[in-house]
Formats: C-alpha cells, structure tokens, sequence
C-alpha cells in the first residue's frame, strides 16, 4: 500500500504570515509579563544566577556541562544554551525569559506542521480493511492546534520560568526529530534519518525525559499500518541505544527519587497525575508551581481509586475506538507514552506533589492532536457543502473563544511568575495548606529583610507539619536578631526533628564557632560530615576552624577538598587564597583570588583588596590598573584604589 503523499511546504510568503501569527500571539499572552518578570527562588537562583557554569563559554565550562547534574537531572545542551543567554545580556532575566518564548513559539508552530503532517496521513477505517485518503484542507485545522499549544494556560510554567528551558528546549528538538522521521518514512533518504536521529540526540541531552521517542515511533509506524519488517525494527535500534546510554545517565542524579517510593504507589500516583492533566488541559485553572498530596496512597482512598476507574474506562474506550481509526489509540497514548517518564517524580524533599504543570508540555500534543481531529470531523461530517461551511464558521467562533480565553487566563498566570512572592503567593491561594510554599515565601521575605513577614510565613508552615528546615529557618532569624538562646533553641529542635538533617548542626557549628566554642563547634561539624560527606561549606569551615587552632596543614587539606568536591565555590578559593598569600605563596595565592573574584564578581571586594597589594608587590603595573579599576567599578568611592591611579596619573604611568 503507497503510503499518502506528504503535504508540500506553502509558500515563503504563507510561512511568514503563519510565523508572524504565531509571534503575535505568544507576544500578546507572555511579552508584557516576561520582561517585567525576575528570576524566581525556585531552582533560578542556583541553576542560573549563581551557576558558574553559565557564565562563561570555555573548555572548562564546557567539560563541567557535560560532567555535571543540575543537581538532579543530565542537561548539558541546556546548560549551552542558557551560556548563550548570558553571552547576549549577562544575568539580565529578560534575555533568559525571552528566549524561553522564542523557543516555545517555534515549538508551536512545529506542533502545527507535525498536526498537518498527521492529519495529511489519517488513519481512518471505514470497513476494517484500508485506510481512507484523508481529506484535504487541513492546514486551518492544523494552525489552529498549534495556537491551542502556543496559548494554553497549562504551558505557562514552561516558558515563563527560566529554569524550565530543559523542557522547551528538549520538546524542540524532539518534534524535529519526529517531523524529520516522518519524512524519512515517506522519502527513504538516509539524510532525513540521520537529521531525525542527531535531533533526537540533543534532545536527549537537553532534558532526557524524552527519551520515549523510539515508542513514540513504533506507534507511528502502527498508526500508519506500516507493514512489519526487520527494518522497521532495526531503524529503531540506533534511537533505543541513546535512550538507555543517557537514561543510565540521567539515572544517577534521580537514583534517590526512583528509590524513595514502590511500585504500587508510582501506579497509584500515576493514575492520579494522568487524571489532572487531562482535567486541566480542558479546564486549566487554579494552576499552581505545587500540586501537594498530604494523605495516604492507597486504592482504598477515591483520590486514588476513582482515578484508577477513569484511566481504566478511557483506555478501554480508546481501544474500542480501533475499530474505526487509529487515530484517536495514538493521541491517547502519545500523551500517556511520554508523560511516563515523569510519573516518578512526586517525591521532593519528603513531600509528595502528584504533578507539574511542566510535566504536560509535550505530552499535551497527544490530546491536542485528538481535538482537531475532532474538529475535522465535525466539520466535513455535513450533509453537503452548505452544511459544511455552517460548521466550519461555527468551529471558528468557537476556537476563536477558546484562543481569546486562553490567551486571557495565560497573561494572568504569567504574571504569577513575575516574582518569588507572587509565586508563591499563588501557590498558597489554590492550595493553602502546602508547607513548602509558607517556607520558601518566608526565605524569600528574609532576604528582603522583611523579618516579621517571614516569622510569620514560618509559623503558618510550622503548624501544617513540624520540619527541621523550618526551625533551621527560625534560627536563622534569631541569630540575625542576636538573640542567641533562641537559635540555639530552634536549631536544637530542628535536631530532634530529623536527626539526618545536616543543616541544624552546620547553622549551629558556625553558631559556636562565633562565640568562641572552637571545640563544640567542630564536633558539630565532624557530625555534619557524618551525614554528607559531600557538604562543602562544612570543609570550608573546618579550614577556617584548623587555622584558629593554628593548624595550617590541616586548614589547607580542607580547602582542597571543599574545591576537590565544588571547584565553582568561591568562598574556599579565597580562604586558600589568604592562607597561601600569608604563607608567601604569591602567586598560588593570586591564581586563588583570581579564580573566587571570577566565581563572583559582584561580592568581590575582599579578593580584589588583597589582589590589588600581591600585584603591586610584584611591579606589575598592568594588572595593578586593572584591579584597582575592578575595584572602583563595584565600590566607585574606594579612596585606597582612586589614590593609586591618581598617583600613577601624577607620575605619567598611565595616561
């Protein structure tokens, strides 16, 4: 059987006014709130704004996004991409937000060639023996399920937060690998399956949850009712390979979360997630950055029974619907393939959150694809042309309210993302009772020094379920207030609260370390270690606590190891920096400051002081201008660095 031809790219001038389209209305639901939006306290702060990685394009930083988790998940090439980013505009969160938007635009409107590409090739029965030529005039129909993608409510999470580039970036190169498949299948040039499989590859390498192509390929090649062969299983091979190589990758950094709940509980949650998604694609609203489950997962609760009985009806309808096409079985378990991958991830920090709005973005196609399908057929189901131009005006006002409700409920959940504060503010008024939410807002109250707002984001997550990092957090309070008895007191309490918590006994060594209790301060530390071998700051500490004691050997091995496990941490490179500097190691002690003040310029000063002296001991006048500028730049009143270049102006050394 001849597979049907593929449609032929409209014209330039067509393409353009269809791009200038989509632009228009991504630009009109997300451009306002994007560029008056800032990185958020959730996963920006040390993904981007404090990410070494980000800001420089080296070998160094190109080893590192390839060697490094974020802290959970394998995403070199969004790593590349976000470098690019600081490359154009430094840390400017427009350049990053824009970007996101960007990709996502270009995203939909590949969803609506890939819907056209579909659509083009129907798989729909009308006896059970051959599948029909598919109707022409799908390209409306086409566009219109890529604005449905481009404008739905429920993708606002990942364009409008930064940190979800991974899923828009891997969603772009995973719909190009399809399309270039497709076309590979119709034109059997090796060129197509080559683009498709390389596609496929940087997808995988920008986030690897898409790693359910090579099904999503096999359901195809089915849907099409491509003939069985060895071919079309040995095409799959090289798919299949990069998917288990960077799965085994990706699966190092999620090891904990895999492991952190059984099987029969991942089943349960899954039902449920899969549920809510479908909901809010049709519904979407009362959208939130957390979707908290506080109670027991069991079969017995309707949380997850009445879940169960929905996904068990819809895939016993979806299979019944094989009798007259195959086109509503692949939509249906195009979304349920590649939301899988996520269906393990609703255990953080000891919460469960039973999904993220993030986590339907590419799966949402599968629906989409359905839907317009509907929409088809609805419209050419008319009894003659007449009755079928009535239909047809008649999805257009409906899709067109849908669009403009869409696009309406899109704007204001993007400006939820605007801040840390609305946010979570957001998060709180959908879902009051969730712990993480009062705990982040008042981090975030903290650092803007709002204390008592804090205290009080802080008593509200007290009372919904004691944690030892909300005592943590009340320490902190205290102790920035000097009221030491009450630090110690929450710390103390954080302690009993979950004794394998390493950042009571951390905040509570340095705690003792300040007031002189050298000896409690470091059996605290020593425990901290016990917990996290790995927690940096505690190496830190320890150098600083070895040096006190004299101890200068010892002060050196943990720097070295602090840097052994984080070479991006700027505080051990300066400490070891001022140990050698004492030491008369200059130009060890140089290369260390260099590297902290590279690590982060904007908190530098300390770095560039001692800099300032080790390079004018050495006469080298270049490099002395040019730290004393440095200086100047983040402190432009520094008398010290002024009066040296006006003495080197005063001598005719510098002009």
């Amino acid at each position: 059987m001849e597979q049907p031809a593929l449609p032929s790219l409209p014209s330039r001038r067509t393409i353009l006014w269809i791009a200038a389209l989509f632009f228009a209305a991504t630009s009109l639901a997300y451009l306002w709130p994007l560029t008056h939006s800032i990185f958020v306290a959730w996963d920006d702060t040390y993904l981007i704004y404090f990410n070494p990685i980000v800001k420089s394009f080296s070998w160094k930083t190109l080893h590192a996004a390839f060697t490094s988790y974020d802290p959970e998940l394998y995403i070199p090439v969004t790593f590349l991409s976000y470098q690019l980013d600081y490359f154009i505009g430094g840390l400017s969160p427009v350049i990053f937000h824009l970007d996101n938007l960007a990709l996502h635009t270009v995203n939909a409107m590949l969803v609506g060639w890939l819907l056209h590409l579909l659509l083009s090739r129907g798989g729909v029965m009308v006896s059970g023996d051959e599948p029909r030529t598919p109707a022409t005039g799908n390209g409306w129909i086409a566009i219109l399920g890529g604005l449905l993608f481009a404008l739905h409510p429920l993708h606002t999470e990942a364009v409008a937060w930064a940190s979800a580039r991974k899923d828009v970036l891997s969603t772009l190169f995973f719909l190009l690998s399809l399309i270039a498949y497709i076309h590979y299948r119709h034109n059997n040039r090796t060129q197509s399956y080559f683009l498709s499989l390389a596609a496929f590859a940087l997808g995988l390498l920008a986030k690897v949850m898409v790693l359910t192509l090579p099904v999503i390929l096999l359901l195809l090649d089915l849907r099409d009712r491509r003939k069985l062969s060895w071919k079309m299983f040995l095409e799959k091979i090289p798919y299949v390979a990069l998917s288990i190589i960077l799965g085994i990758v990706a699966l190092f950094g999620k090891r904990d979360i895999v492991e952190a709940s059984s099987l029969i509980d991942k089943i349960l949650m899954a039902c449920k997630s899969t549920v809510f998604y479908l909901e809010k694609l049709f519904v979407p609203v009362h959208l939130s950055v957390l979707y908290p489950y506080s109670g027991p997962i069991s079969i017995g609760s309707p949380d997850f029974f009445v879940p169960v009985i929905v996904v068990i009806i819809l895939t016993a309808l979806v299979l019944w619907s094989l009798r007259y096409t195959r086109d509503i079985a692949f939509g249906f378990f195009f979304f349920l393939i590649t939301v899988m991958p996520t269906f393990v991830n609703f255990t953080k920090g000891g919460d469960l959150y039973f999904a993220s709005d993030r986590y339907a973005y590419l799966p949402s196609i599968g629906i989409l694809f359905i839907v317009v399908l509907a929409t088809g057929w609805f419209v050419r189901s008319g009894d003659g042309a007449r009755s079928e131009d009535r239909r047809k005006r008649l999805a257009g006002v409906v899709s067109g309210l849908v669009l403009a409700t869409f696009l309406v409920l899109t704007f204001q959940q993007a400006l939820t993302w605007r801040d840390s504060v609305a946010l979570f503010t957001n998060t709180l008024r959908n879902y009051p009772r969730v712990m993480a939410a009062h705990l982040n807002l008042a981090m975030v109250y903290r650092e803007m020094g709002e204390t008592e707002k804090s205290m009080e984001q802080l008593r509200l997550a007290d009372t919904l379920r004691p944690h030892s990092r909300t005592h943590v957090a009340f320490a902190t309070l205290y102790e920035r207030e000097g009221n030491t008895t009450k630090a110690i007191e929450e710390y103390r309490k954080a302690m009993s609260i979950d004794p394998k918590d390493p950042e009571p006994y951390f905040g509570l060594g340095i705690l003792e370390e300040k007031m002189g209790r050298l000896t409690e301060a470091r059996a605290l530390y020593e425990k901290v270690l016990q917990i996290d071998p790995q927690y940096i700051g505690t190496y830190n500490n320890l150098g600083a606590l070895a040096l006190k004691e004299g101890n200068r050997e010892e002060a050196r091995r943990n720097y070295e190891k602090a840097i052994e496990i984080d070479p991006y941490f700027p505080d051990a490179h300066y400490n070891l920096g001022l140990m050698l500097e004492q030491d008369g190691e200059a130009d060890a002690a140089i290369a260390e400051y260099e590297i902290s003040y590279d690590l982060q310029p904007k908190k530098a000063l300390d770095a560039l002081d001692h800099l300032l002296d080790l390079y004018a001991k050495k006469n080298d006048l270049t490099k002395t201008v040019d730290t004393a500028n440095r200086i100047l730049t983040l402190d432009p009143d520094n008398e010290r660095a002024g009066a040296l270049l006006a003495a080197f102006r005063q001598r005719g050394m510098i002009p």
